[in-house]
């Protein structure tokens, strides 16, 4: 064979410091993932809770649809405008903090949501509660960044997309069986859902401060190479310049492509929300009955969502 077409091992074949920075980014991937996706996991059920409560709620404390409409559109106008801010917020303080603060807020928040009484109650709670969940997914995604070469990204981002398909998948069932405890103890089924899953949140919260690490160098897991192969294919400023931090949002306004995939995002978060929150009472319209089954109905919308989770990222 002539030798000048004869494959090389550079052309084929990773190099040893590939071989490294893959093993230490699975390294990395096992030990973040999990509880990434379990407070994302969280987030939506949270979220989206209070859809299984609707009729409940209107029988119970005379919450009627509009007010009912309003409340839960109300958590995305606090949730939109303190985005920014919080994340922010987060580059001063570090992920790991910033992440736990979040998930502690709202699910102590979430738990509230079982002493509305009334119009006003139900507002208050649902604004502060978006209030408290802005910044989450941003945090989310800088964790990835600081950890992952950009390469990775788009199937990290994937693996934590499996989360949101198993909030609205698994919400609706797991919202369902608590609210069959209705009774219980004098409470309603609403009450015992929003304070369990509430609770929940929290405790996640505690294993969001001792298992994820603001960066590489901070993984007692990791040894000193690992860490130092990490942080060189990341390639992220960790510490952002306080005058970076002002300038960030004349940049991301200053540019077209970003305001585009903000209505394309907006556009889509529309239609989600519609279903998410108005789909378990469509579900009892229809006679469907038992707090349960009509959860585990409702959950059948994030099955679909699987397929463009498995298949996307891989495009990339």
């Amino acid at each position: 064979m002539d030798p000048q077409h004869a494959p090389t091992a550079t052309n084929t074949d990773p190099s040893p410091e590939d071989v490294e920075h893959a093993a230490a980014s699975r390294k990395a991937a096992w030990r973040l993932l999990p509880i990434l996706c379990l407070v994302y996991f969280m987030a939506f059920v949270d979220r989206t809770n209070v859809g299984l409560a609707k009729t409940s709620l209107e029988a119970d404390v005379g919450i009627s649809a509009a007010a009912f409409g309003a409340g839960a559109g109300i958590f995305f106008l606090s949730y939109a405008f303190l985005e920014v801010p919080s994340n922010l917020i987060m580059h001063r303080v570090g992920p790991r903090r910033w992440i736990t603060r979040i998930a502690v807020t709202w699910g102590t928040l979430c738990a509230c949501m079982m002493f509305v009484q009334d119009d006003i109650t139900f507002y208050i709670v649902r604004f502060l509660l978006g209030a408290a969940e802005a910044g989450l997914y941003p945090a989310l995604m800088y964790v990835v960044t600081v950890w992952f070469a950009q390469q990775q990204r788009a199937t990290i981002v994937g693996i934590i997309y499996f989360a949101v398909c198993a909030g609205l998948t698994l919400g609706g069932p797991m919202g369902g069986a608590l609210m069959e405890l209705d009774g219980l103890a004098g409470m309603y089924g609403w009450q015992w859902m929003f304070l369990v899953e509430g609770a929940l949140t929290v405790v996640v919260a505690y294993f969001v401060y001792r298992l994820v690490p603001d960066k590489p160098d901070d993984a007692p897991w990791l040894t000193e190479r690992e860490a130092q192969l990490l942080n060189e294919r990341a390639v992220v400023r960790t510490a952002p310049a306080h005058n970076k931090l002002r300038g960030n949002w004349k940049i991301a306004f200053a540019r077209p492509f970003i305001i585009a995939l903000s209505l394309i995002y907006f556009a889509n978060q529309i239609n989600s929300v519609v279903i998410q929150y108005n789909f378990p009472s469509i579900v009892e319209s229809v006679h469907v009955e038992g707090s349960f089954l009509i959860g585990l109905v409702s959950g059948s919308v994030g099955i679909g969502s699987f397929i463009g989770v498995l298949v996307i990222p891989w495009i990339q």
